[in-house]
């Protein structure tokens, strides 16, 4: 229950109270502590405005990786950027990553883009002193958000926050010379340094065609990643579940967690399978790069061409079980990573892309459809 009087001191100073707000409230924002690990939680909010009428939001905000008692306050900045995070040295925000920014006051500034991070430096570099005179330096440019930690939660403390604040963000907005620098935000959930990727805690939908157990109860969807690559899907996710075993004398219940890869292809294959029972006679093929494998498909010379042409690849890629099951492919992560999972999503489709084009052809598409890396 939130105290009445917590109510009223934020309601006499124009701003709202949000006691569960949906995640939807850091959409978008994608630099840490956001934009990082699993099972993200957006506990409260304060919306409101600033004294210059800036937009802004106190969240306490929650993650696998971060947990924090004090708010993590954003203000609307004129358009979206680059990342550009400052800090003392001593206490680096958690998790970032970039370019080191020299500078004459003893900073840690850290920066996507030098050119940026320079010209950040330059614009904010006496508002910064007028801050540290009164809060810890923790603050990040994250699209279109100037973002602090460590925010108070007592409404007048707060205030006190956000108004100061309130110059940085000005300054920023209004600077000309970072006009030129422009880089869109996520549109939803994603992960810092791959923008391009979609998150959703749960999302029980992706189970239809899924090849999962059906054993059990309360069967969920959870740590979803979509992650695009040359054309493909990969999603990746855990499938949570539960069973219960008796013995006569006492039930126990387990918790199940597995880890699954899928991606629908913009295609027709054929059929393929690794160590995945129901698709076709098992095929023999020798040789200690690929004995780690345990290959079958109904069609045999399709197989055979596949192996012969990527024995190379197939021997440094340690794929798990899979089955590609003509627009379809099922995968058997080794862990539910975002690591693993962005690993499976670039050797599928260098897989794809090393299919050589007469078997494209015999498919009945002109060529190969998915361009080989450029890594």
């Amino acid at each position: 229950m939130v105290d009445r009087s917590f109510l009223e001191e934020l309601a006499a100073l124009g701003w709202t109270y949000v006691e569960k707000p949906s995640i939807a409230a850091v959409y978008g924002l994608n630099c840490p502590p956001f934009g990082q690990g699993y099972r993200r939680k957006v506990i409260d909010q304060i919306v409101g405005a600033t004294g210059l009428g800036v937009p802004f939001q106190a969240v306490r905000y929650e993650s696998q990786t971060h947990t924090e008692y004090a708010r993590i306050v954003t203000l609307r900045l004129s358009h979206p950027m680059p990342a550009f995070f400052v800090s003392l040295p001593d206490h680096p925000r958690p998790g970032i990553v970039g370019l080191q920014i020299p500078n004459s006051v003893g900073l840690l500034v850290v920066a996507e883009d030098a050119d940026f991070g320079n010209a950040v430096l330059e614009v904010v570099q006496p508002a910064l002193v007028r801050w540290a005179k009164s809060y810890a330096i923790s603050l990040s440019i994250d699209g279109d958000s100037l973002v602090a930690t460590g925010a108070p939660v007592a409404p007048d403390d707060l205030l006190a926050f956000v108004e100061a604040l309130d110059d940085l963000a000005k300054a920023i907005s209004e600077a000309p010379s970072l006009d030129r620098f422009v880089k869109p935000k996520p549109a939803a959930l994603s992960f810092f340094e791959r923008p391009t990727w979609f998150y959703r805690n749960r999302d029980d939908s992706i189970m239809a065609g899924a090849q999962i157990s059906k054993a059990g109860f309360d069967h969920e969807a959870v740590d979803v990643i979509d992650i695009p690559e040359r054309g493909l899907w990969f999603t990746g996710f855990t499938h949570r579940y539960k069973t219960r075993h008796s013995t006569g004398k006492s039930t126990t219940t387990q918790q199940h967690n597995d880890p699954i890869g899928q991606m629908l292809l913009p295609f027709r294959f054929g059929v393929f399978a690794n160590k995945w029972n129901g698709y076709g006679d098992p095929l023999a093929f020798f040789g200690h790069d690929i004995d780690e494998y345990a290959f079958s498909s109904p069609d045999a010379v399709l197989a055979t061409t596949i192996v012969t042409h990527l024995r190379d690849f197939l021997a440094g890629a340690r794929l798990p079980a899979f089955v590609i099951d003509r627009d379809r492919v099922h995968i058997k992560p080794a862990a539910p990573t975002p690591a693993e999972f962005e690993r499976l999503a670039w050797m599928f489709a260098e897989f794809f892309s090393l299919v050589p084009d007469f078997i494209w052809r015999d498919l009945g598409l002109p060529g190969n459809p998915v361009p080989r890396s450029l890594r």
